[in-house]
């Protein structure tokens, strides 16, 4: 992501964008409350050194510092052995009543987890869950309609701002798909 020009910044304003999305557009009622889920599977030590460990640090803080009272949950799904001593840095850092909040499992306890806060239907199949938005992988990810209204959203407000974002033919066609009800 460096090499495109995007850094812990841009990243950091893209979480706060999509966050403020998610309560402004899609759950305005101010009771609702998120389930955060950071899935470090795949993730070594290595990788959190620098870049990664400072975004997983200040996008923490951000939640605990903005949205306190917004957060139900932050799980760290799918995480090595290790990352609990990652946790013991990062911690002191974070405010008290969003530590409670913090749930750290592994790849074997992700699942049940998941379970303690989302019913089994509406969990990716990637986690062992039964929710599918058509065929392909990572369905939930790119052909949730939550997603889908989200890349919507963004091509509006760039084009508002005449500013031109690539998105090939497939990609728009799944999208208007999905937004119809069809499995694109």
């Amino acid at each position: 992501m460096k090499v495109a020009g995007c850094g812990i910044e841009e990243l950091l304003r893209h979480y706060v964008m999509v966050t403020e999305f998610c309560w402004v557009k899609l759950y305005p009622d101010e009771t609702k409350k998120t389930i955060t889920v950071f899935d470090v599977g795949g993730v070594g030590i290595r990788d959190l050194a620098g870049d990664a460990f400072d975004f997983l640090r200040r996008s923490i803080h951000l939640i605990s510092e903005h949205y306190p009272e917004r957060s139900l949950v932050i799980m760290i799904v799918n995480a090595p052995s290790w990352f609990a001593v990652l946790w013991k840095m990062i911690r002191p850092m974070v405010n008290e009543r969003t530590q409670k909040k913090v749930k750290i499992v592994s790849k074997k306890e992700t699942l049940e987890c998941l379970k303690e806060f989302i019913e089994e239907a509406d969990i990716p199949i990637e986690y062992g869950g039964k929710l599918r938005f058509g065929e392909g992988k990572d369905t939930a990810r790119f052909k949730s309609p939550q997603e889908v209204a989200l890349r919507e959203h963004v091509l509006a407000v760039n084009k508002r701002h005449r500013v031109e974002m690539v998105v090939d033919a497939k990609t728009k066609a799944r999208d208007l798909a999905v937004l119809r009800g069809v499995d694109g």
